[in-house]
């Protein structure tokens, strides 16, 4: 549905985020 997408938008969004902020390296520890 069109919210699942726009909430898998949002998440991935965040963790652009928090990619960019620390490096990548919490977010590689968290997938």
């Amino acid at each position: 549905s069109a919210e699942r997408l726009r909430a898998a938008d949002a998440v991935r969004m965040k963790y652009g985020i928090l990619k960019e902020k620390y490096g990548g390296n919490d977010y590689e520890r968290m997938s």
